[in-house]
């Protein structure tokens, strides 16, 4: 579905000083007028009269149970569908924000979490009935029942207990306003303001043009030029309010207009009557009104994804902000009650204020990168009222990171309670406008009496309620943050169940005043009734007969640089609930209040010795903190042992409270939702059957090593999982094949011998998001995605010989590991991966017995603390498996590297030499380089060129390619160039493909590059780079009627250059331990063929029905497994080895240059320590890597305590109670015995020395001497130079001082690398490299 691009077209300036007549603006406003009354005629006399124009939906009171089939009006952002005929249809509404502009009418719709997108055309509306009551009822609970059931929402009640019907009680309806309203704002967006032309406000579905970021303020993606009022949500149209509500993207007093006069400012819309039965979410509210809720204002960063999100907190934390406060902003002369005179005088006295002055001409202040820039360089924000109570600049503020400074509480702490804690001392300070008013207080002495320890917790708060403040790209999804959207929607959830429950158990507001509404926002949970205020002084200003302070008229017609809003031009769709959930159980607590937590206890924890299970020990938590009339073991989803001491559960805010104050509770955390990350590939690798000296003879093919892997599950009938020739099953191995849905345990063998499905924590996280439309799912572990197939092929997968894609990269298909045990973990659904189930998994894992853990999946980068992977795989390492993850798939943004704890190998991605040319012949004669696996290796039509077309400026995704967004008529039977982003490359040639284009082109833009990921398209089709891709649309915008044609090259080996980094490749250094450098390795990533579910096409769109068995896939979820399997053939060879030693041959032996023997490139230039860590992984030298690097389990303890982490902290990671002072005193001078060195250079420092301790396993009598590569910045000496071995697993240490040579404070962070080689004497194949990466801060 497409979200309608917002229509709010205000002003681009952060604030004028000075007004403009709107007189000449009269005829459009005008004409406008009449519709406008009609409008309010229709909603006061029809909606609430009590139906709908169809008469479909009764709202009057009615006894007995509901049997309506509810038939609501239309929802469309395509006014040239307004008149098509077509049948009522159930939208599935997510919150990826994007309505579909296919098809469709009349339409139930139903609320979801999960951020995807149901592009499907659905049947006609089911009928909704009440199911027949299920158990017999007491005959108290049937009076009241009985009772209730004159109420029309009583049908929710009924629908919300079928359970079979997922939708039950969640049916929302969302009523019809005429498409005038989006076609005159686009039409008229040039004159909409007299000072602005609003076009480029429409532009990228409303968020505006993108923002440069030449002065590196802005992150590298999801910054627009954002208008302050470009607020609209059609979403909000469907959650409804009271009975109805309406989003504006204006101030509440462009609707509160107090006279009679239609040439004053705004309108009285929210004073007529049939408003105040309404709820109006503005982005500023009133205190004395109870139908207006405050919306943040947008800011400008719209993130298409959480990472973006998570770089941008992560960057804020490490600024260096040199101000200790800031204002931006003009002073107010003609109003007599501002203090910005006051603020602006303290700025310019005070040496640590800065200011930015707004009233000269073209003043910085309406510059995005000025205005961040000084922000960012902030401890203080200063926030003064603006025209009215609050200002754009707020937002932005705590958006850098900055302690906003409030002087009137009306300016944040009354009207964005759902947004911001009511606690706001976390936050901000406040200090009263009197006190500056009156000259009596110095901001600057103010701010510094606050200890910076203080300082230091409100600026992580603030950057903690970044994600809740900013509005997410409506084209993209975040997964795991709630954005300011999202939060507003829950807020209405639960206003309207509130509600609801009040009215079925009898309560009322007859004590409700009006004018005291801002006390009502700041009561706590459970309270009803306000009294006086330590505020009272700033809202009991006289009051006029409407209820509205008269200063607000002031207020309101001070704010003449934005367009009237009489236009009715800033809000969009009115909307009724007649069907909302409401709780069907005993507790007054509504579903959405609980969420999944993953409760840690301390590994001796003392009250576990009062139960005989640790199951029941786990349960007895929450039997204490819950109530006794429900059952505790309803709610827990999992025990855990093995990874972790503890347990996942649903809990409300109430009951997580209490738990945390129970004796044995370490840590408590969220349930995050997680995210998944050959025939030939082997060959590249340098793996050969016919070798007798070779990695797969020396490891017996990975013989006796079991590999599990955690993903999406497997299809157990792919030949790659055929156990002939395989060894028994070892006798270690502990697990089942647990049976599920088409899933039994014949389907289990000697070569997959394990399988289990975890999904407890995707089923709970998934109640109120689940799609008939999303595609069938195997509850079982049975794979549905395709993803963990391809992967658990990857790392284990038997040879199958004539493998193929249509004939494309034909050859013999084997996994790293062909002689492995594969044990699969579906931990993975269609909607993600969960990690309470991830660490289920995990848990039940290590008690099977595997080897190695694979996990192709995970989110960014977030503290090890908070990060169950990284818990559950330091425990797994301490039963000595090797866990291997991928890097993440964020690149090329730096400190984009997740999996990153030590422990833990972490793979990035690579190419390899493999092509598949799919040559682009433009109609000029000039060919542009692409690739394709589009089956068939023949010219179009016998060679014969066909029109080519790039559709633009349709305001409807077009130039990406959406559905819906290609008109058949300029499409038809051409080449369709389509951008490459934010929907799936091959869901682009389906689009095509339905809109009748004959083929596509799909370009890479900038951020791509020339990144060649390939598809097998549904359609003719090829993917070119983003310099072909210049080039291409500059030929088409050369030539009146351009054309060309796509001629496919088949499979090309051994002509390119590889390895090279891959494009999408995630970069470190790392976030949350820079002295560790990740990724550790890369290896081959991009067009990797693997093993192919049968129920899928190779696509993997619901609409392929093609079928085969091997697909090609790109990502470092493909790499993971390329380790992983190496990781298997080296513990087959060496199972005495612990998880260090594997990763540390893996990396030592690491390729630093590609097949042609020159540096291994990224892009155009060559490769980081920062994106290929070692290097690129060399199984054929890893088996005998000479020397190793072996850590420890408690050597990472020591590590975690030199690093600063507390005593619980290190509690939680390690489940080790620990004291570091007593560690850190036994080891002075500890360094991690890593195989790869980070050092960083701070305030000064100039030298710093580290230690390392490499152990012989290849040959004794062995002598290895220095190779040192060090960059000009850094002087390097080792001692010694040589190191002299007499006997295997003897251990030697040597020490390396790194000598600054850049003077202190000559510039900002900056970077180097060098290498460091162990070079055999005896033997020069044993290499050990060691590279290091040196930070300058």
């Amino acid at each position: 579905m497409r979200r309608r691009s917002p229509t709010s077209v205000p002003s681009e300036q952060m604030e004028k000083g000075t007004g403009k007549s709107q007189n000449t603006r009269i005829c459009f406003l005008a004409s406008l007028s009449v519709f406008f009354w009609m409008l309010l005629l229709y909603f006061h006399f029809v909606v609430l009269g009590g139906s709908t124009v169809d008469q479909s939906v009764k709202l009057q009171l009615q006894a007995g149970p509901v049997y309506t089939e509810l038939k609501p009006t239309r929802v469309t952002s395509d006014p040239q569908k307004e008149n098509q005929n077509t049948e009522s249809k159930p939208i599935h509404v997510t919150s990826d924000h994007q309505m579909d502009n296919q098809n469709t009418v009349s339409a139930p719709i139903r609320l979801t979490d999960d951020h995807q997108v149901d592009n499907q055309n659905t049947e006609s509306t089911p009928t909704v009935v009440a199911p027949a009551a299920h158990q017999t009822e007491s005959p108290a609970k049937a009076i009241q029942i009985h009772e209730a059931e004159k109420y029309p929402f009583m049908k929710a009640l009924r629908t919300a207990e079928n359970k079979n019907d997922p939708c039950g009680g969640r049916y929302i309806y969302v009523h019809d306003l005429p498409p005038r309203f989006n076609e005159d704002m686009l039409k008229e967006c040039r004159s909409l303001s007299l000072w602005t032309n609003m076009c480029k406000f429409t532009t990228n579905a409303g968020l505006g043009p993108p923002l440069e970021n030449a002065e590196g303020v802005f992150g590298d993606t999801g910054w627009y030029a954002t208008n302050q009022f470009a607020v609209d949500r059609p979403e909000w149209g469907i959650m409804g309010g009271k009975d109805h509500f309406l989003v504006a993207g204006r101030i509440t007093w462009d609707f509160r207009r107090l006279s009679e006069e239609d040439s004053d400012w705004g309108n009285k819309l929210l004073f007529l009557p049939a408003a105040k039965n309404m709820s109006m979410l503005v982005v500023e509210s009133s205190p004395w009104n109870a139908n207006d809720f405050g919306i943040p204002y947008p800011t400008y960063f719209h993130p298409a994804k959480d990472a973006d999100v998570f770089i941008w907190q992560e960057r804020m934390r490490r600024l260096k902000r040199d101000w200790l406060f800031s204002f931006a902003g003009a002073p107010r002369p003609g109003n007599p009650k501002s203090i910005r005179g006051q603020i602006i005088d303290q700025c310019r006295n005070s040496k640590v204020g800065k200011l930015l002055e707004c009233d000269f001409g073209e003043s910085k202040c309406h510059s995005p990168s000025s205005i961040m820039q000084m922000f960012q360089s902030s401890l203080f924000c200063l926030q003064p009222q603006g025209d009215s109570y609050t200002r754009r600049s707020a937002f932005d503020s705590m958006l850098a990171g900055c302690i906003p400074v409030f002087f009137h509480p009306g300016s944040a702490y009354t009207q964005y309670t759902w947004h911001l804690p009511k606690d706001y001392t976390k936050y901000s300070v406040f200090i009263p406008e009197n006190d500056i008013r009156k000259r009596n207080v110095s901001i600057e002495e103010t701010l510094r009496r606050i200890p910076p320890e203080q300082v230091k917790k409100m600026r992580e708060e603030v950057i903690k309620l970044i994600p809740s403040l900013v509005y997410a790209d409506p084209r993209s999804k975040l997964g795991v943050f709630k954005d300011a959207f999202d939060v507003s929607v829950q807020a209405i959830i639960n206003k309207v169940t509130k509600l609801r429950m009040d009215i079925l158990e009898g309560r009322t507001d007859d004590n409700f005043i009006e004018e005291n509404s801002w006390k009502y926002a700041l009561l706590e949970e459970g309270q009803r009734e306000v009294g006086p205020h330590e505020w009272d002084p700033f809202f009991s200003k006289p009051k006029d007969g409407e209820g509205d302070s008269a200063d607000t008229k002031l207020r309101m017609f001070n704010i003449d640089k934005q367009p009237n809003p009489s236009s009715l031009s800033e809000f969009i769709f009115l909307c009724s609930i007649l069907c909302m959930q409401t709780p069907s159980s005993p507790s007054p607590k509504n579903f959405f209040e609980f969420l999944t937590y993953i409760v840690q206890l301390h590994p001796q924890g003392v009250t576990s010795s009062s139960f005989a299970t640790k199951p029941s020990w786990h349960l007895s938590f929450l039997q204490q903190t819950m109530s006794s009339e429900e059952d505790a073991s309803s709610r827990l989803l999992y025990s855990y042992h093995s990874a972790m001491e503890g347990f996942a559960a649903q809990l409300s805010e109430s009951e997580l409270a209490s738990l945390q104050m129970l004796p044995d509770v370490i840590a408590i955390r969220p349930d995050h939702r997680l995210q998944i990350h050959t025939t030939y590939s082997y060959k590249f690798l340098g793996l050969n059957t016919a070798s007798s000296d070779g990695a797969w003879h020396k490891s017996a093919f990975g013989r006796g090593t079991i590999i599990g892997v955690l993903d999406t599950g497997v299809w157990p009938e792919s030949p790659s999982f055929n156990d002939r020739g395989m060894p028994p099953v070892p006798r270690k191995w502990r697990g089942i094949c647990q049976e599920g849905q088409n899933f039994n345990s014949s389907n289990c063998n000697k070569k997959l011998i394990g399988a289990r499905f975890f999904t407890e924590g995707h089923r709970v996280a998934s109640v109120s998001s689940y799609s008939p439309d999303a595609g069938h799912e195997y509850v079982s572990p049975r794979d549905s995605h395709g993803h963990g197939t391809h992967t658990s092929s990857t790392a284990g997968g038997a040879s199958v010989g004539m493998a193929s894609v249509f004939g494309n990269a034909a050859g013999v298909a084997r996994g790293m590991a062909p002689g492995a045990h594969v044990a699969v973990y579906k931990v993975c659904w269609l909607n993600g991966c969960y990690s309470s189930d991830i660490l289920a998994a995990m848990d039940v894992a290590i008690r099977d017995g595997v080897d190695i853990l694979s996990l192709s999946l995970g989110g960014f980068p977030i503290p090890l603390f908070d990060d169950s992977i990284a818990i559950g795989s330091f425990r797994a390492v301490e039963h000595g498996i090797s866990v291997v993850c991928a890097a993440g798939n964020g690149g090329p943004i730096q400190s984009s590297v997740a999996n990153e704890a030590p422990w833990i190998a972490t793979i990035g991605a690579s190419t390899l030499d493999r092509r598949f040319p799919g040559i682009v012949q433009m109609g000029n004669g000039k060919y542009l380089y692409g690739e394709s696996m589009y089956p068939g290796n023949h010219l179009m039509r016998a060679g014969k060129a066909l029109e080519l077309v790039y559709v633009t400026g349709e305001n409807s995704g077009s130039e990406y390619c959406f559905r819906g967004s290609l008109p058949r008529a300029i499409v038809r039977g051409k080449i369709v160039v389509c951008d490459r982003g934010v929907n799936g490359r091959a869901e682009k040639g389906e689009v095509v493909k339905e809109a009748g284009g004959a083929a596509m082109i799909l370009a890479n833009t900038e951020i791509n590059l020339e990144e060649n990921s390939v598809d097998v398209h549904l359609l003719p089709a090829t993917l070119i780079g983003f310099k072909e891709s210049v080039h291409l649309k500059a030929y088409i915008n050369s030539t009146r009627r351009p054309t060309a044609r796509i001629v496919f090259g088949g499979t090309v080996i051994g002509k390119s250059r590889a390895p090279a980094v891959a494009q999408f490749s995630a970069r470190g250094p790392s976030y949350s331990n820079p002295s560790i450098l990740k990724p550790d390795v890369i290896a081959p990533g991009v067009n990797i063929i693997a093993a192919w579910p049968q129920n899928l096409g190779p696509t993997g769109l619901p609409e392929d029905s093609r079928r085969v068995n091997f697909t090609i896939m790109s990502g470092t979820s493909m790499a993971c497994p390329h380790a992983s399997g190496i990781a298997a053939l080296l513990r087959s060879a060496h199972p005495k080895w612990s998880p260090a030693a594997i990763k540390s041959a893996v990396m030592t032996t690491a390729e630093v240059t590609d097949r042609s023997g020159k540096p291994i490139m990224d892009g155009d230039k060559p490769a980081g320590v920062f994106a290929i860590g070692a290097g690129h992984v060399n199984p054929e030298r890893a088996i005998d890597p000479g020397l190793i690097y072996d850590i420890r389990p408690e050597e990472y303890v020591t590590h975690l305590c030199s690093l600063g982490y507390t005593k619980s902290e290190i509690l939680t990671i390690t489940h080790r109670n620990v004291s570091c002072r007593e560690i850190l005193q036994m080891n002075r001078g500890f360094n991690l015995n890593y195989p790869s060195i980070s050092v960083t250079f701070k305030h000064g420092m100039r030298s710093k020395m580290i230690k390392r301790r490499v152990t012989n396993v290849g040959s004794p009598n062995s002598i290895y001497s220095l190779e040192l590569m060090a960059p000009k910045e850094v002087k390097v000496k080792v001692k010694p130079q040589r190191l002299i071995f007499t006997d295997i697993n003897q251990s030697l240490s040597y020490r390396v001082w790194f000598i600054s040579r850049k003077r202190a404070g000559t510039a900002k962070m900056s970077f180097a690398q060098g290498q460091l080689t162990w070079v055999n004497s005896k033997n020069s194949l044993n290499r050990v490299k060691s590279p290091f990466s040196v930070t300058w801060k």
